[in-house]
């Protein structure tokens, strides 16, 4: 059937036919769609796997060698008919139309790691959805509070509204509207008008029966927080802070319902995480009422050796067998942060894909470049281009060694010398066009341009960029402040719209490629060889 095709795309479509686009294709697909299911199928969230759910070097390097086998088997069968290079009429739109079908079909090949991700992330996300993981989450913040693991997590020198002065006497805080105070291990915020260190606003544990260094309601939030902050990474918000904010809010709601001793609130969280362990088969040696037996004990919840409880599976690979107890806590967190990178990894999907797409498109300008000459210029030029980039490493690292100057401003020579070999290039091609001369050693320059097409503009933002981060080589006249507004606004810009540059390089690739066809290449190949 697929002979049949090829043989109507040759009789009525001989571009598609000439490309072996629909072969291609198809053969891209079914290696997508099998690479998806292979990520699917081996994909499993268990105690031994959920800590390496992306690493898989041999899979990765599997793909790869299909990629080049797939584009080698492709091309072998591509280049066998090269109409434009024995001089047979084309259009500009045909020879365009070409390059982008090139494109499309390197594309699809490069698309394997993606597919392959997909099918890991779509099994991943089959155990639980979006609304089961934001209760889990919860129900993990929460839990955190009732796992004393380490004293020292516990440990106050004084009480809520006292602090230390210069003295080192233990003085009561007065509030006040000016400045603000915070403590961590408090879960309300109090504001510093004065420090009275008379005799009766010392520390007197006599007025504070219910004050112990070591209980849960003396849990420092903010170790808690920065020990476990991949576990915590959960909420999508763009704002560090508001994420912090949420996770503390789960927190002081749990210490909330331990000093109105609300325990059936504090059991209901206790068997949720339960629940969660047990969906994953992971393994505790505390039921629900004896881990309230361990921590509930009111109105002060004394943390001592006696009821520490070890925050992951104790086996024996663990460093910490002098437990006696111990929760799944660590081994529940991974999961549901690996659940939830699943759903929020459309970050990471679009970095790829960019990825891809800028290796399909400098992939698909060689293998185009190869169409418009002999072979051997095309070689001539790759060599040509290598050496030129090695002289420029040895001019950059020689600048650098000789300390002729800012390393700023010897990049920006650098990238504005590359930028006058392509002007130079291509008006060299453009004069010998205009005096219809023969094309010479143009044959070599017509495939460098095509590379360069690509790189021309992001060496111009590469010069922006260190013109604002340097730009007191450039306008001294300039204020202080007003350069350096410049190098924030532009360097801010560059960094927070990164990827939107990439999709707008290729967009424009695309244009400057119509152009350099139409304008440029079509005319060149009408020269004459001698």
């Amino acid at each position: 059937m697929l002979k049949k095709l090829q043989k109507y795309l040759l009789l009525h479509y001989p571009l598609l036919w000439n490309t072996r686009v629909v072969p291609a294709l198809l053969g891209s697909i079914l290696v997508n769609v099998l690479f998806f299911g292979i990520g699917y199928l081996t994909t499993f969230i268990d105690t031994d796997s959920y800590y390496s759910i992306h690493s898989r070097p041999f899979a990765y390097f599997t793909i790869a060698l299909c990629i080049v086998a797939g584009f080698i088997l492709w091309f072998v069968y591509y280049r066998k008919n090269n109409a434009f290079a024995v001089f047979y009429p084309k259009k500009s739109r045909g020879l365009y139309a070409e390059w982008v079908l090139v494109f499309i079909i390197l594309f699809s090949m490069m698309m394997l790691p993606a597919s392959f991700m997909q099918g890991i992330n779509t099994k991943v996300k089959s155990y639980a959805t979006q609304e089961e993981v934001a209760k889990a989450v919860k129900t993990i913040n929460q839990v955190k509070y009732l796992i004393p693991s380490n004293k020292n997590d516990y440990f106050l020198e004084y009480p809520e509204g006292y602090t230390k002065n210069e003295k080192g006497q233990i003085v009561k805080i007065e509030q006040g509207e000016n400045d603000n105070y915070s403590r961590y291990n408090s879960y309300e915020t109090s504001q510093i008008d004065s420090i009275v260190e008379s005799t009766n606003n010392v520390l007197n544990l006599k007025e504070h029966p219910n004050f112990r260094q070591l209980s849960l309601l003396n849990q420092d939030l903010s170790v808690e927080i920065s020990n476990y902050d991949d576990y915590y990474s959960y909420y999508d918000y763009p704002d560090d802070s508001v994420r912090y904010l949420k996770h503390y809010a789960d927190q002081i709601e749990m210490k909330e319902w331990l000093i109105h001793e609300n325990k059936a609130a504090i059991e209901g969280v206790i068997n949720d995480f339960l629940d969660l362990a047990k969906k994953y088969n992971f393994h505790t040696n505390l039921t629900k009422d004896k881990w309230m037996t361990l921590i509930y004990n009111p109105p002060t919840y004394p943390v001592s050796d006696n009821n520490l409880i070890y925050q992951n599976i104790i086996d024996e690979h663990s460093y910490e067998p002098s437990y006696q107890y111990y929760v799944p806590f660590g081994e529940v967190s991974r999961v549901y942060s690996t659940i939830h990178r699943a759903y929020a990894d459309h970050d990471n999907l679009e970095v790829l894909l960019i990825v891809m797409s800028c290796l399909a498109g400098i992939l698909s300008l060689l293998v185009f470049s190869a169409r418009c000459s002999p072979g051997k210029s095309w070689l001539i030029a790759a060599i040509a281009l290598a050496i030129m980039i090695f002289i420029s490493g040895l001019l950059s690292v020689g600048w650098e060694i000789s300390d002729m100057g800012d390393e700023e401003v010897g990049l920006t020579l650098l990238f504005l010398a590359w930028i006058g070999i392509f002007v130079g290039e291509l008006v060299y091609v453009i004069r010998r066009i205009r005096a219809k001369q023969n094309k010479s050693v143009s044959t070599i320059i017509i495939h460098q341009l095509i590379w360069f097409l690509p790189f021309v503009p992001m060496l111009l933002l590469g010069i922006i960029m260190l013109w604002a981060h340097n730009g007191h080589h450039y306008h001294d006249y300039i204020d202080e402040n007003i350069r350096y507004c410049i190098r924030c606004h532009v360097e801010n810009f560059v960094k927070d719209h990164f990827i939107a540059i990439l999709w707008a390089n290729i967009a424009l690739t695309f244009i400057s490629m119509w152009f350099f066809i139409s304008g440029v290449l079509r005319k060149w190949k009408a020269l004459p060889e001698k």
